[in-house]
């Protein structure tokens, strides 16, 4: 009799030691559980922070192509000054005023 008394309290024991370590590993797994959303969030803050910082940079390249743009397009126009450019000199050899 005091031998099954025994085993019953030994499988109570372990029943009670299961359940303690199923709430332990309950704990664990909702405390990694935080980690990751609280990973997943800063991650996504940061994602955002990139996008943001790299629209701006895109931003101002594209108005600094513009103006390049413009300012290549104003000096690729010929000139509506109504003389002539060419007197005979070589186009290729810089004037007297130029420098190379």
């Amino acid at each position: 009799m005091l031998r099954i008394y025994a085993q019953d309290v030994k499988l109570s024991n372990n029943t009670v030691d299961a359940r303690r370590l199923e709430e332990q590993k309950k704990e664990i797994m909702e405390e990694h559980r935080k980690e990751l959303e609280n990973l997943r969030r800063k991650i996504e803050t940061k994602m955002e922070s990139m996008e943001k910082s790299y629209g701006e940079k895109m931003g101002k390249i594209e108005t600094q192509l513009s103006h390049i743009t413009s300012l290549l397009e104003k000096v690729s126009q010929p000139q509506a000054s109504g003389t002539s450019e060419s007197h005979g000199d070589d186009p290729d050899k810089p004037s007297e005023g130029q420098k190379l």
